[in-house]
């Protein structure tokens, strides 16, 4: 590699490079006045390149330091671009920047190169070959003005992998003013996305930006597994800003080479610094340890570690969530207003940047026009226009008085339409405010799903087709085909799942609302709904069963979605319409509430809403919702719908021998009743294993609880997860029927 560059030498190139006089004095050959020798004589010119490589060149440091972990950059280096890894090195040997430019053949060559060279040393390269996305040395915060920062943090998104996110995000083509200094994510090149927090670094596995949850885990812990070879002194417990840790973590303790009377597990290590791992939930520091480090990890592979499906290396690499906290109402406004959301770190607010002929003022946080006065030619043109304009007014008035008189009732019909719509779109833009989606017109929707070319499902409501936004999210269009009433209904889904923001529920885009034609945008899930699934066959004929194992994890998720309609909003929502089929999965078999057309808000603490009619599908609607006598319509409601899916979750399975063709066609499911007592076995087949035969009693026994005939006896949302994640143990059958 060096050689190759050495070739091209000259004369001159020696004579203005003063590094080749030291080089020539240290090696014993005066490369001066005989350059020809580095690129004829392969012993010299291999002592030359090592020579090079091992000392610092002017204010470089060397490359071999920065590649074994020797040097650290100062805080001006940092703010100029100098990180340790790849792109310092490559700048160092040619004084230029490959970095950010994705991964080709000579990044591939020299990393390999990079690899060979820390596998003679014998240190790890593990995050010193990053890309790293560095900018050339000498620019840390580019000096452009806010109308190029406009272009450039209004276009640019980072892309890496299965990762593209904008604002409040930065790295890659996006500059480190497009986004929060904490917030900068890194393009390895295996295109895999990086990100460092308080000194520790983080894969980014998933990002859900409506959300705000980031899911990382420990890079040296992918790398080393539990057992790395020198564990750092601090936690992974993040706390800083603009962190904060999410809810459906458990933060364990790992204890090397020592035991609590909490620790719930020993593993043995194949390391020479450690004998062994322990493992204990409690935040306890050890006696004796040679080392011991808090990690969090999601619930579900903890709960998955302790069943024994997954061992502690895979509930690592899973990772845990974390939340990020922005002013997103801010990036909303300057967003409303045209401009382009960015990040000023003097300050450490969110920034506005307005497009030429535009500014905006902090306190505002929107563009306005520039108070510029309008040049002399602007003016005369102007005065020239309003003559135009005056005449074609003259001339147009005529015809338009023709049109008019023949075609006015339609027209005035479709003007009135289309002012009543435009009404229902202020009032509910005004009433949500900047939690309001955007609106799309039809034409957007028709180049979003490519003329509606990718049909990915036909039901009552109308068709799904698959798009892409600008940004490059993939999206879901639901498309309505009945018009029905003024679109109150439609506006009510929107208002409800507007109002939401779970991992657990569905995200909505946007919508399109033009007369006639009404939209959703909602994100893809590639998985599709729940009900291709929790049948043996689907539509290609393949078997389609879930393990056990992740029917439990599906059914926990609704219960955590449903308890965030009832509990976590601020306003509690009432979906009356749970059922598989609006349940989506997203490509981890992580599923999502959607449909919210048949909802309802209920303001204050209120769970008993008022009905005119039935809601639901036949087989999932509440007993009360029929039978008044019952009790008043409520959130327990939906509890019943619940539980009549997870019963059709568990009975459409082959290996439970439900006599029926479908658990929902069973009002009241006296059959699981008589099977399912404290000495029957519910008709299991010997092939599942005792895990999952525990899991299929507990999905049961939940069931049971929620279709029960009086709402007062149905538990809560909130006591059902609490059933879900208890021991079956003591979680007892409710009474039978009557």
């Amino acid at each position: 590699m060096l050689l190759t560059d050495s070739t091209q030498l000259s004369q001159f190139n020696f004579l203005s490079n003063f590094n080749y006089g030291p080089a020539g004095r240290d090696i014993g050959v005066d490369l001066i006045n005989n350059p020809d020798l580095v690129a004829t004589n392969p012993t010299i010119s291999f002592k030359t390149a090592i020579w090079f490589w091992m000392t610092p060149q002017g204010n470089k440091p060397s490359s071999h330091n920065v590649l074994v972990g020797q040097w650290t950059p100062s805080a001006a280096e940092r703010d100029a671009g100098w990180l340790p890894g790849y792109g310092v090195i490559t700048n160092i040997i040619n004084g230029e920047l490959e970095c950010g430019h994705g991964p080709d053949d000579r990044v591939a060559d020299r990393i390999g190169f990079y690899r060979r060279y820390c596998d003679i040393l014998g240190v790890s390269y593990g995050s010193n070959l990053d890309c790293y996305n560095q900018r050339p040395h000498t620019s840390g915060r580019s000096q452009r003005s806010p109308s190029q920062l406009y272009e450039k943090c209004r276009d640019a998104v980072f892309k890496c992998g299965n990762i593209s996110i904008g604002y409040p995000f930065s790295g890659g083509d996006r500059e480190p003013e497009c986004g929060h200094p904490n917030l900068e994510l890194r393009c390895d090149f295996t295109n895999t996305t990086k990100i460092e927090i308080v000194g520790i670094k983080y894969k980014v596995l998933d990002i859900h930006h409506e959300s705000r949850i980031l899911r990382i885990a420990r890079e040296d812990f992918i790398n080393n597994g539990s057992c790395r070879p020198q564990i750092p002194i601090q936690d992974s417990i993040l706390n800083s800003e603009p962190f904060v840790p999410g809810s459906r973590n458990t933060n364990l303790t790992l204890l090397y080479d020592c035991q609590s009377s909490s620790s719930l597990g020993i593993f043995p290590c194949n390391s020479s610094n450690y004998n062994n791992v322990s493992i204990t939930t409690d935040n306890i520091r050890g006696d004796g340890c040679s080392a011991n480090v808090r990690v969090p990890v999601l619930q579900s592979s903890w709960e998955r570690f302790r069943n024994k499906t997954l061992d502690l290396e895979e509930a690592l690499e899973t990772g845990f969530e974390v939340l990020w906290e922005e002013d997103m109402e801010a990036c909303g406004k300057c967003n409303a207003s045209g401009g382009s959301c960015g990040f000023n770190d003097s300050n450490n607010q969110t920034v506005c940047y307005c497009p030429s002929g535009f500014e905006s003022s902090s306190h505002t946080n929107k563009c306005h026009r520039s108070h510029l006065p309008p040049s002399p030619a602007y003016t005369k043109n102007n005065n020239n226009t309003k003559g135009l304009t005056v005449a074609g007014i003259v001339l147009v008035f005529p015809v338009c008085f023709i049109v008019l008189r023949f075609k006015g009732k339609s027209l005035s019909n479709y003007l009135q339409g289309k002012i009543n719509d435009d009404a229902r779109i202020e009032a509910f833009i005004t009433k949500f405010g900047l939690f309001a989606p955007k609106r799309y017109s039809y034409e957007e929707i028709k180049k979003m799903t490519n003329k509606f070319n990718d049909k990915l499902g036909q039901g009552g409501f109308g068709s799904v087709y698959k798009g892409k936004l600008p940004d490059g999210h993939l999206v879901a269009v639901k498309f309505l085909s009945e018009m029905k009433g003024n679109g109150e209904d439609f506006m009510n889904e929107v208002a409800s799942i507007s109002r939401t923001s779970h991992v657990n529920i569905v995200t909505l885009f946007g919508f399109c609302f033009e007369r006639s034609k009404r939209a959703l945008i909602y994100e893809f899930m590639p998985k599709g709904s729940l009900d291709k699934f929790i049948y043996g066959q689907g539509s290609d004929n393949q078997s389609r069963q879930l393990e056990w194992v992740t029917l439990y994890d599906i059914a926990l998720g609704i219960a955590r979605g449903l308890e965030y309609l009832h509990q976590g909003c601020n306003t509690r929502i009432l979906h009356f319409d749970i059922k598989p089929h609006n349940i989506l999965l997203d490509e981890n078999f992580c599923p999502k509430i959607s449909d919210f057309g048949l909802s309802k808000l209920c303001e204050g603490k209120k769970s008993i809403v008022s009905m005119t009619g039935a809601r639901g599908t036949a087989g999932y609607i509440a007993p009360e919702v029929f039978f008044r006598n019952l009790g008043g319509v409520s959130n327990k409601s939906d509890v019943y719908s619940y539980g009549m899916m997870v019963l059709e979750m568990v009975g459409g399975r082959k290996n439970v021998n439900v006599e029926a063709s479908r658990t929902s066609e069973i009002y009241f499911p006296s059959w699981i009743y008589k099977h399912l007592d404290q000495s029957s076995n519910l008709n299991i087949n010997e092939e599942v294993t005792e895990e999952e035969a525990e899991i299929t009693r507990k999905l049961i026994a939940v069931s049971l609880w929620c279709i029960q005939t009086n709402p007062l006896d149905r538990p809560s949302m909130t006591r059902v997860l609490e059933m879900l994640q208890g021991s079956i143990q003591s979680l007892e059958l409710p009474p039978r029927p009557t």
